[in-house]
């Protein structure tokens, strides 16, 4: 009985020092650490959330996503050997998913030898939005100063960039913008990259391709070439720009899009995908929108480019957009001086014709019809807008094909009906509520303007008195922005009925306006 007491004191003791171990192991080890810094500081299982100014960093391990909220982050962590590598976000983890929430600033205006996200070879980088469900409406990445904006792979493999449901705005970095050896994609996302003041490198460079789609835009203003692709290997390398995105790009010495010639056969190996939306080009000192020959550029079956100014592979300002082929109305002439406005509204897929194949010039157009057009203009998803519901105009059928038009026109504001509560569905549209509509949709509900309306209307003194009280603004706004003209000299007709070829002629001048200013002043660089 004594040895088996024995025994099982000894077991006992064991136990408990074994135990007395195992507590010293557990409160001395060094905690798990994950390959993540962010504003000097790396995360580790105790530290998942790194207070960067008024905001936090938080880490979430599982699904490799740093979450900004309103963050300013200010320096950045070294993390080479040589001290040569710095970041103020460096990641070493396979994939990283960057989720931004509110409005989130890196600055590295006090650390200058830093980059703003930095990855390590074949890591891939998705910056997001906050989804809708967030408390943010706007969700905004600004990166400024420092040397780039973004290094992903080392330009050696991976690093794919994908960025989706934020904008991006990253300005006066030392060397380029983005330098990545991967593919570059945004999906509903805008990417701005202004570099004015700094040095002699092309603003965006990859190994890879881009693609924009889901109505984004990328915008580059850049001393040398705006976009730079390739390295002279054999690899292909496209642009893609679809969806009804825009590309916007501006060079002082280079380029706006240049693609690497292959080392071995001098020639381009890759493509420019023009499938849906628009490229604005300008380049200052005569080098042309791009080096890629006019056999490169790709355009979808049935679908041709419009060319608003210049032309893509031989000048140097370029508006380009894809469109439509052109099929034609037999009630439509070349000679006609409505031909021009009508092709154009046909071929941007503004105004169509009956479906006995005429386009009705001379028609007139009803009130809410002209809506729909500007629905179409706007690019505004209507499906929102399909609620069945009544509106509240007592003339609008909440069935009708206008009903979505009308219900967004009037939740902006574009819109008003009549003193009796209705619409007014099937009269015709005058003049001068034509011009109050675009006043309203073109100053975004602001009414602010640069004129004095008297002066304006002066010239019109046959029937300027005609003009009711409520439309004076906004006929002078589109007299003065070039949208209409008078009759004649003396005559502006504010309460005559429009017919089809002259709203044609009129959201022609509208649109190609709006594409205009896509265009930088050509001061833009009078440093």
């Amino acid at each position: 009985m004594k040895k088996t007491r024995r025994a099982l004191s000894v077991l006992l003791c064991m136990a408990l020092i074994m135990g007395c171990v195992s507590l010293g192991f557990g409160v001395y080890a060094k905690p798990l650490t994950y390959k993540l810094w962010v504003n000097g500081e790396q995360f580790d299982e105790f530290t998942l959330s790194i207070k960067c100014g008024d905001g936090t960093a938080t880490f979430d391990p599982v699904n490799n996503e740093l979450t900004l909220d309103n963050v300013e982050i200010t320096k950045g962590y070294t993390y080479d050997a040589y001290n040569y590598g710095k970041a103020a976000i460096y990641s070493e983890l396979k994939d990283l998913t960057v989720t931004v929430c509110g409005y989130c600033f890196i600055d590295l205006a006090d650390d200058l030898a830093s980059d703003g996200i930095d990855v390590a070879s074949g890591c891939n980088v998705t910056v997001c939005g906050a989804q809708s469900e967030s408390e943010y409406d706007y969700n905004y990445l600004s990166i400024s100063k420092g040397i780039f904006g973004f290094y992903l792979g080392n330009f050696t493999e991976g690093g794919d960039l994908t960025v989706k449901d934020v904008s991006i705005e990253i300005t006066d970095t030392e060397y380029s913008a983005i330098m990545t050896s991967g593919d570059i994609s945004l999906e509903n996302a805008g990417l701005r990259v202004e570099r004015l003041y700094t040095g002699d490198e092309n603003g965006v460079v990859l190994n890879g391709s881009v693609y924009l789609n889901d109505y984004s835009y990328l915008s580059i203003v850049n001393r040398c070439s705006c976009i730079l692709l390739g390295t002279g290997d054999s690899t292909e390398h496209n642009i893609t720009v679809d969806g009804g995105s825009i590309l916007q790009v501006y060079s002082m010495d280079g380029y706006g899009i240049e693609f690497v010639r292959s080392s071995l056969t001098s020639k381009i190996n890759g493509e420019l995908n023009f499938q849906n939306g628009t490229i604005a080009a300008q380049c200052s000192n005569q080098r042309l929108c791009t080096n890629l020959p006019a056999d490169k550029i790709v355009v979808p079956e049935g679908k041709e480019i419009l060319y608003t100014c210049g032309n893509l592979t031989s000048n140097n300002d370029t508006i380009a957009r894809v469109v439509n082929t052109y099929n034609g109305f037999p009630d439509v002439k070349t000679d006609k001086w409505y031909f021009n406005a009508v092709k154009y509204n046909a071929q941007v897929g503004l105004m169509s014709g009956y479906s006995t194949g005429l386009f009705g010039p001379s028609d007139h157009v009803k009130r809410q019809d002209f809506v729909v057009i500007l629905a179409r203009l706007s690019g505004v998803d209507l499906s929102k807008y399909d609620t069945k519901e009544r509106t509240r105009y007592s003339d609008v059928n909440p069935n009708a094909y206008y009903a979505t038009a009308i219900r967004w026109a009037d939740s902006y504001g574009i819109i008003s009906g009549y003193k009796n509560g209705k619409f007014g569905v099937g009269d015709s549209i005058t003049r001068e509520q034509i011009c109050t509509i675009f006043f309203a949709y073109g100053t975004d509900g602001t009414f602010e303007y640069e004129f004095d309306v008297n002066e304006v209307l002066a010239p019109y003194k046959t029937d300027k008195h005609r003009i009711s009280s409520w439309a004076r603004e906004g006929v002078a706004w589109c007299i003065n922005e070039g949208l209409i003209s008078g009759k004649n000299a003396t005559s502006i007709a504010p309460l005559d009925s429009a017919s089809r070829a002259e709203i044609a002629q009129i959201f022609m001048n509208y649109d190609q306006a709006l594409v205009t200013w896509l265009l930088y002043p050509e001061d833009y660089f009078d440093l």
